[in-house]
């Protein structure tokens, strides 16, 4: 299945790395959805040559996916004022540019930046904000199609996204009801969350529904894997979560 990364702008990197090349310290504020991705991003750093704790101190906080602490930490970020600010996640993109702060962000994992205005266009981003991300809309409907491919006489998917406010599903979710539709497979929408995970089990059990599930909600992924292994339902997710992040933490760095 054909991915495309999108670059966006990174003047602001590059000037970033000039003045680490004249030995000035630039502090960074990363705002993280899992501890794993920390080791990612420094190791990036390290083979750019840059030395934390000396040249380079990160201020991080861990969200675990969970909205109202993202909100919270985002400004406790902000109030550290950080030369630059990484975030990771939709999550932790939309607690950031809620506080419409002038610091420059990157980001990296985040689904059509274009899309929830953080960004102009990936080719001229504009503003302070810029990143990478593995993810466009239309990859939704690739994932059916993959699913299709995968078991031909599939006929009920269901679909698990993350409804909180920054996550921006709706884009993937007409993708992916525009191809089912096509290829003739129904869908059935439901938003998750730690408390109703166990239950749109049952929902998707009451409908009859296949043994394919496409899934994109990170908070309540473990959980939901879980079941599905236990049930046996084909699972197309959007992404390895190591091997991704690691593909996007790498250039933004």
């Amino acid at each position: 299945m054909r991915r495309r990364e999108f670059i966006l702008g990174l003047a602001m990197l590059a000037n970033i790395g000039r003045s680490s090349a004249r030995g000035f310290a630039r502090r960074v504020g990363a705002l993280i959805s899992e501890p794993d991705q920390a080791n990612f991003l420094e190791t990036s750093l390290r083979e750019k040559g840059w030395i934390l704790g000396q040249n380079l101190p990160i201020e991080y906080r861990i969200t675990r996916g969970d909205t109202n602490l993202s909100q919270a930490y985002a400004r406790e970020l902000l109030a550290l004022q950080p030369d630059v600010l990484f975030a990771v996640t939709n999550t932790s993109m939309a607690a950031l540019h809620a506080e419409h702060s002038n610091i420059p962000t990157v980001f990296a994992m985040v689904s059509d930046p274009v899309g929830m205005h953080y960004v102009d266009t990936f080719s001229r981003p504009g503003g302070n904000v810029t990143g990478f991300t593995p993810f466009e809309p239309s990859l939704g409907g690739k994932w059916v199609s993959l699913i299709k491919e995968v078991v031909p006489n599939v006929q009920h998917i269901g679909i698990v996204y993350n409804p909180e406010p920054g996550n921006n599903s709706s884009a993937f979710r007409k993708s992916i009801d525009e191809v089912a539709s096509k290829v003739g497979i129904a869908s059935i929408e439901t938003p998750s969350g730690d408390a109703i995970a166990r239950t749109l089990i049952v929902l998707f059990a009451r409908s009859r529904m296949s043994r394919s599930v496409g899934s994109f909600s990170c908070r309540t992924r473990s959980l939901l894997c879980g079941v599905f292994r236990l049930l046996r339902w084909l699972q197309s997710a959007g992404y390895r979560r190591s091997t991704r992040f690691a593909s996007s933490a790498r250039p933004a760095a």
